[in-house]
């Protein structure tokens, strides 16, 4: 049964201060007070004459209020059980520990220190006697914490053993295939091996003993693209009407790759879409985005004549024709820009036709 609010209530400075007030208290914290054997036995004459519980308190100053009905009703049946035993009602016992000169508070050790001889202060370590409550004091904890935590020591131990045997496992898991693992691969592995463990666990167990799994890092090269990757995108004017507008109306442009033995060639061609006619063309055996301009220049050069403000000049988004050099070209040439969709292909269906078949009619004379 869960214990009452008002138990576990945490007591004010104001209401600590009125309780120190009452002679017949002996000590009080925001959680805790103890009485004085003089309260006890007058407590216990009380309760002898017919007084309740809480008429005791308030006749010994105390507002049960204050102090909570369940902690009344638990003081109250302690005195009475200690009253009924052959010992009787008696002051509470002091636990005496040694502590030495190296551990004890250094202002505490100075007034100790005045009181004790010349010939102590000399010795290389002084032993103090102080009872548990007073180490409690000086720590800032509780009584009842404090053994508590005493009582808990094997269950700790034994919680930390668990806890290190389900590590191994982990670590076991983690390294399996000679490659390290995440939580989920991890969880998967135990599976798979008959050991149920919650993916919280396994997490904390790897928080705890300091175990990691290498977070991926990007790809340096397309991180790079992401970088100097414009905005500079032309709507798709085509829309895959390749062959509606008639000769010089859409033109279609991309890049290839050739091998040559040990290096490459890149070739840069202009298409019209009607005809499926190459009307520019320019190889180099570099990417940079000069021979791309050198392909529009050629195009405007031999077959200025034939175009008009009209005509259009579709690409891939390539990093050639998003670049500002291209774009301005287009501009100065009065040709009208078209891009495909992102990763499709099929926008610019015949110009990738054009190079499939171009490099079956070249793979027998191509070295290498």
């Amino acid at each position: 049964m869960e214990v009452p609010y008002e138990y576990k209530k945490v007591c004010s400075p104001e209401v600590i201060a009125m309780l120190r007030a009452n002679p017949y208290t002996e000590r009080v914290t925001a959680e805790q007070i103890s009485f004085t054997l003089a309260f006890k036995k007058e407590f216990w004459r009380l309760s002898i004459e017919g007084c309740t519980g809480n008429t005791a308190f308030r006749k010994l100053g105390y507002d049960p209020e204050v102090l909570g009905s369940e902690r009344v009703h638990n003081i109250k049946k302690r005195i009475r059980r200690a009253a009924k035993t052959p010992e009787g009602l008696k002051g509470k016992a002091k636990s005496r520990m040694r502590v030495s000169k190296e551990h004890f508070n250094s202002a505490q050790l100075e007034k100790m220190s005045r009181r004790e001889s010349e010939q102590r202060l000399q010795n290389e370590i002084v032993y103090l006697v102080l009872t548990v409550t007073e180490l409690c004091d000086m720590a800032g904890v509780s009584r009842s914490r404090y053994y508590g935590r005493l009582k808990a020591e094997r269950i700790r131990q034994e919680r930390e053993e668990r806890n290190q045997a389900d590590f191994q496992r982990i670590l076991g898991a983690y390294r399996f295939r000679g490659y390290d693992k995440g939580v989920r691969g991890i969880h998967i592995r135990l599976l798979h091996i008959g050991i149920r463990m919650n993916p919280k666990k396994i997490r904390r167990l790897m928080r705890k003993y300091k175990l990691f799994c290498p977070v991926r890092k990007a790809n340096p090269h397309r991180r790079l693209q992401k970088a100097i990757r414009t905005s500079n995108t032309a709507e798709n004017l085509v829309n895959r009407e390749f062959e509606a507008h008639g000769p010089r109306s859409i033109l279609l442009t991309d890049i290839t790759y050739l091998p040559l033995g040990d290096t490459h060639c890149y070739p840069s061609t202009i298409l019209d879409a009607c005809i499926k006619q190459v009307l520019s063309y320019t190889l180099s055996q570099s990417l940079e985005v000069d021979f791309v301009l050198e392909t529009v220049e050629k195009l405007v050069k031999h077959h200025g004549i034939s175009l008009n403000e009209k005509t259009i000049l579709h690409s891939d988004q390539g990093c050639h024709y998003t670049c500002v050099k291209f774009i301005q070209l287009l501009k100065n040439r009065a040709l009208r820009q078209s891009m495909s969709r992102r990763g499709n292909c099929w926008d610019n269906a015949p110009q990738e036709s054009f190079f499939g078949h171009m490099k079956d009619e070249l793979s027998r004379e191509i070295p290498g």
